[in-house]
């Protein structure tokens, strides 16, 4: 989301143009209009205390704009299960290809690269997104890069927090304390904080649990569109060979890959914790809404797939986005005649969008399906 900061610039006046939601008989009629945004590879900012909690967070001029317009801003993010995280990374990104060409480099084996990469899931959510390049480029026998901050999970660009008192450390963090010193308790303190940010913090592993949580609070009323990954994945290769992933058997990737990284672990714990919590909070209700989300994807996964409903674009330079040939047919019908204010943010929008709804696509709803309906949220 590169035009993060115009994008919170441009919202406000957007919605003050001639008196906007203040005309409250008028912006109670309008349709409603949801921007979805990702934080990704390629984002320039600082990490998320830097990027998304500044510009949209909780406190954010941005934010307090949309409040007072009945506007609701959804700050969403999900974790994942660290060894399946490792694997996952390892294989895509290309690491495991990279070290059977070069192992000097790159080192030879799964649990050699975690080591070398630690905390990596728990240091993009506190430092810069781009750690993932370097830690899918740079390799770790690189004279160049000191990895003892990614084993000490201590983000570059990290401001350190105020002291506050410190409980008992958790049993797997009490060897990384040893070695790195008492400020690690401090950061992960602070990514703690960061994560209570966040409107929802889902888990990978509860797919339909996450996204029945964040459709009830954007009122998302289709959730049963296929998957479509439109990514091009840098490896599509995967393993299972013990020696390539430097371990026995699956149980002893996971005990030596928790042991790489504890912040990581305690993470994820921490969220699975307070994931449940939650879901069991919403009682009876919720639980079958689950389960019949549940039986309609499986049902749409099954379906006969058509040619995927996207296609990928170019994304342009904010230079670019007064170019009319550039966004002129993309604007028309959202935020039309709201003003330049409104065609600014809507030019934005468009300049920073990759992938796009072809216009001979299938339209994928819910009625056209052979299952349980309704499984629009509550909203």
């Amino acid at each position: 989301m590169q035009i993060l900061p115009q994008l919170a610039a441009e919202l406000p006046h957007a919605l003050n143009h001639s008196g906007g939601c203040l005309r409250w008989d008028r912006w109670v009629r309008r349709p409603p209009l949801r921007l979805a945004g990702e934080l990704h590879y390629g984002n320039t900012l600082a990490g998320l205390e830097g990027s998304l909690m500044r510009f949209l967070g909780p406190g954010s001029a941005a934010r307090q704009a949309l409040l007072r317009c009945a506007c609701k801003v959804v700050l969403v993010t999900r974790v994942r299960q660290p060894s399946s995280w490792y694997r996952s990374f390892w294989s895509w990104s290309g690491v495991r290809d990279r070290q059977s060409q070069n192992a000097t480099l790159y080192g030879e084996t799964l649990i050699e690269f975690a080591r070398g990469y630690a905390n990596l899931q728990s240091m993009l959510m506190l430092g810069s997104v781009n750690l993932g390049l370097q830690a899918q480029y740079v390799g770790i026998n690189n004279p160049k890069v000191d990895l003892s901050e990614y084993r000490c999970f201590h983000p570059s660009g990290y401001a350190p927090q105020s002291r506050r008192a410190r409980s008992v450390p958790p049993p797997g963090l009490a060897a990384a304390l040893e070695r790195c010193g008492p400020d690690l308790a401090d950061r992960v303190e602070h990514l703690r904080g960061t994560l209570r940010k966040f409107d929802v913090v889902g888990l990978l592993e509860r797919f339909e649990e996450t996204l029945l949580l964040i459709a009830d609070l954007v009122g998302l009323q289709h959730l049963l569109r296929p998957s479509a990954n439109v990514a091009s994945p840098a490896s599509t290769t995967t393993s299972d060979n013990t020696t390539l992933l430097g371990c026995a058997n699956s149980l002893d990737c996971d005990v030596q890959l928790a042991a790489a990284a504890p912040v990581d672990e305690l993470m994820y714990a921490e969220v699975s914790a307070s994931f449940a919590a939650r879901v069991e909070a919403q009682g009876e209700e919720f639980a079958r809404r689950v389960q019949q989300l549940k039986e309609a994807r499986a049902l749409v996964e099954r379906q006969p797939r058509a040619l995927l409903p996207f296609h990928k674009k170019k994304k342009e330079v904010a230079s670019n986005i007064l170019n009319l040939t550039l966004t002129r047919h993309m604007c028309r019908g959202l935020l039309a005649g709201e003003g330049a204010a409104a065609e600014r943010l809507c030019r934005h929008v468009v300049a920073d969008t990759q992938f796009v709804v072809a216009n001979d696509s299938p339209e994928w709803a819910e009625d056209d399906l052979e299952g349980p309906t309704h499984m629009h949220s509550k909203t």
